[in-house]
């Protein structure tokens, strides 16, 4: 099973936005009005697509999430004890000790 991480990121559904400068920000919209801002992503030329890595970045608390829900499934299936562990598993405990800052 997952362990706890060590930090917590900011909770929540993240948003990939563009401002008056067509420049990629992330953050993560409250209902007060305030947003806590979680990145800027200014564009540079060759370094990939700041609207790709913006949507990736408000996307990850999502995908963090499906992966413990993946890890966790596993193990409450009985199943998982006649079986092999597959190979993603590996992948998926790997992702998210990267996430949660134990790698």
């Amino acid at each position: 099973m997952h362990t706890k991480q060590k930090g917590t990121h900011t909770p929540g559904f993240w948003e990939a936005k563009k401002n008056i400068l067509n420049h990629w920000f992330v953050i993560a919209p409250r209902a007060s009005g305030f947003d806590i801002g979680i990145t800027d992503l200014t564009p540079v030329p060759t370094e990939g697509s700041a609207e790709s890595n913006a949507r990736l970045i408000a996307a990850a608390p999502e995908l963090l999430e499906a992966c413990k829900n993946v890890l966790d499934l596993w193990y409450e299936e009985e199943s998982h004890l006649m079986m092999e562990e597959p190979p993603y598993l590996k992948l998926i405990r790997k992702a998210i000790a990267k996430a949660e800052g134990r790698e």
